[in-house]
């Protein structure tokens, strides 16, 4: 019953103990950073006892070595000093640091309803833009059919006008030519 439990290959099959090789370059490098990291913190030490700074450590260069180490500036020690603060400067500090808060809310909020202006005004112009185009198809398609039966076309144009129009329209004609 163990056995049909024990689905996992084992860790030999599954990793790869093969170690990666490194340069003599890269381990020169790294014997010079340990020395060079010693020393710094031989001089932190001694500094401690002394109560001085420590001072800023000069960049040695070696002619041997292909890298280029920066320079390793000591970590100045801060002091905090922790203020009592009564409980109505607690509050008025707090208040604040909520104003700036909201502040920052209000900001970001503008930014976030331009945002939505903008893509609400961008999407106005898309469904315009689409609108005008599928017009500029019918109108070519309108166009192509007219352009292959002109005969139909103007027959209906012709049976569009109204009687009364005709009629009147050769009654002006007519009067025009008595006139004359």
């Amino acid at each position: 019953m163990e056995d049909s439990l024990n689905i996992l290959p084992s860790d030999n099959e599954v990793f790869d103990k093969k170690q990666k090789s490194t340069s003599d370059a890269q381990k020169n490098h790294l014997a010079n950073a340990r020395k060079k990291a010693q020393q710094a913190l031989q001089r932190k030490k001694e500094a401690k006892l002394k109560k001085e700074e420590p001072p800023v450590e000069e960049q040695e260069e070696d002619e041997d070595d292909e890298y280029e180490e920066p320079a390793v500036k000591p970590k100045k020690i801060v002091k905090s000093k922790k203020q009592v603060m009564t409980e109505e400067e607690a509050d008025v500090y707090r208040f604040e640091k909520f104003m700036k808060q909201m502040k920052n809310y209000e900001k970001v909020k503008e930014l976030h309803e331009k945002e939505i202006a903008e893509s609400k005004k961008q999407q106005f112009y898309k469904d315009n833009h689409e609108r005008i185009m599928q017009l500029l198809e019918e109108d070519t398609k309108k166009k192509e059919i007219i352009s292959n039966n002109p005969a139909p076309v103007l027959q209906k144009k012709e049976e569009q006008i109204h009687p009364k129009l005709k009629q009147l329209t050769t009654q002006s004609f007519d009067m025009r030519r008595r006139k004359l």
